[in-house]
């Protein structure tokens, strides 16, 4: 039996030894000796704390003296990772197992000794990969967002708690498309995620995602689909690269070269008619004199003049929105700048019944801007809701304020738009009145925009059409 137990313990390839309730080895295998690279005649009969480097060295008899005594186990049937010391004095992780046993009277305590290193360096290895690719999602200047097969929120970097003004913890576990997208954009973006989850490539898809406060930012995004062990899908990640300035940029560009083209047919147009209309007023004014007693032919003449004016200014107004913008920025009352423009369409307003309503709360609505541009933009975006409103009725200026910008929502009482003014409402020439360029409410998104700012149609208080003028606060 002592040579069966013998053999078995050789051909272990954990270390195994033996000492008394003195610490004293009494046995040891050759695997412990090749562990900590000594030969048996050093260890045998010496104080098995050799074996073990500054302060364990120091603190062993103690343990086993305290554990004599009390019964309180540190060690003693309970496993432990601690450090072994070898012979030329380096030092390495091991695992160690102590059971105690008796024999004959005797306290013995066996140690099971397993060198741990090559775990420990993996360990090491992956801990220093998992906080490199942490630094990466973290530092990277775009959104890194893993969301679950039913798209609620898992996480996102910092980058993303930035730019949207959520924290991770505010909305983790929540709905993305409902929290993060504009509700017009959300069938379409959920159908492109069942794509990328049923593991069909997405790339560059753009769609645009709502921050904190209501600001929409424009994101080009790539996804991978995350597996488990089985090869499951378990998740989804998405990057995102914030491309609202470059699309802004490139909207501007373009928009520039028709203005400038637009520009250019205005002036030529402008120059050659101004004679025609300067000789057609003369000659108005001439039969005039020639018909005074004749209510009939005045009448003529007068609508004549009036056609005549209207003209004029539409080659005015034409002129103005190609012309480009020169910003005088300042600190401004936006309030003020609206209560200016309201007064100046009194004449607008005449003979009817039409009330402006401030829902604002007295807030500070201090922003920078041109006041003159601004001015221009609350008369458009004013001037229309009286004319929709009709000869009775209300329009209701109301505002949000976030962090760093701020949502000016203007509604009127009148009939509202439909889906294809909603959509087409903000572009040049188009209008919805009888009369008119149809540049109006083109030349406020021009205005709004180049202040770094954007302009919607939204939901207000009222039951007809709501403006909404999202600005940054002051300089930011």
């Amino acid at each position: 039996m002592d040579e069966l137990v013998s053999t078995i313990l050789d051909a272990a390839v954990e270390g195994i030894l033996v000492i008394d309730a003195r610490g004293i080895v009494e046995s040891i295998n050759p695997a412990a000796l090749r562990m900590f690279g000594r030969t048996a005649d050093e260890v045998l009969g010496r104080n098995v704390s050799m074996l073990m480097p500054v302060p364990y060295r120091n603190e062993h008899d103690d343990y086993i003296a305290e554990y004599l005594a009390t019964g309180n186990k540190k060690v003693i049937g309970i496993g432990r990772e601690t450090t072994g010391r070898r012979k030329d004095g380096t030092t390495f992780p091991i695992e160690l197992a102590v059971s105690e046993v008796r024999l004959g009277g005797r306290r013995l305590f066996t140690g099971f000794v397993r060198d741990i290193t090559e775990r420990k360096e993996a360990e090491r290895a992956l801990r220093e990969q998992r906080d490199f690719a942490e630094g990466l999602i973290e530092t990277a200047q775009a959104i890194v967002l893993v969301l679950d097969p039913e798209g609620r929120i898992v996480r996102f970097n910092k980058y993303t708690e930035e730019l949207s003004g959520y924290r991770l913890e505010e909305v983790k576990g929540k709905d993305w498309f409902e929290t993060f997208l504009p509700e017009r954009n959300r069938p379409r973006v959920r159908g492109v995620f069942g794509d990328a989850v049923s593991e069909l490539e997405v790339r560059g898809n753009i769609n645009p995602i709502l921050t904190k406060d209501g600001t929409e930012r424009e994101i080009s995004w790539w996804a991978k689909t995350l597996k488990d062990g089985n090869g499951n899908v378990v998740g989804l990640l998405s990057v995102g690269h914030n491309v609202t300035e470059l699309r802004d940029a490139q909207e501007r560009v373009v928009q520039a070269e028709r203005l400038a083209g637009i520009g250019e047919m205005i002036a030529g147009l402008a120059h050659e008619s101004r004679n025609a209309l300067q000789r057609m007023q003369a000659c108005l004014e001439m039969l005039t004199l020639e018909v005074e007693g004749r209510p009939e032919a005045l009448g003529y003449v007068r609508r004549i003049q009036k056609a005549q004016d209207y003209l004029s200014q539409l080659y005015d107004e034409v002129r103005n929105y190609a012309a480009p913008l020169q910003l005088e920025m300042q600190d401004c009352d936006l309030r003020r700048l609206w209560g200016a423009a309201w007064a100046d369409l009194e004449l607008r307003r005449r003979g009817k019944s039409v009330e402006l309503i401030d829902q604002t709360d007295g807030a500070d609505l201090t922003c920078r801007v041109d006041p003159f541009a601004f001015g221009q933009v609350f008369r458009n975006i004013l001037d229309n809701a009286i004319a929709a409103v009709g000869e009775k009725g209300r329009i209701s200026a109301a505002c949000k304020i976030g962090q760093s910008a701020l949502a000016l929502t203007f509604t009127d009482s009148g009939p509202g738009l439909d889906a294809e003014q909603k959509e087409r409402i903000f572009r040049p020439f188009y209008t919805t009145k009888t009369q008119g360029t149809g540049l109006g409410l083109a030349i406020v998104a021009r205005i709004v925009e180049a202040h770094g700012g954007r302009v919607a149609v939204g939901e207000g208080s009222l039951p007809g059409a709501a403006i909404v003028v999202t600005l940054p606060r002051r300089g930011d």
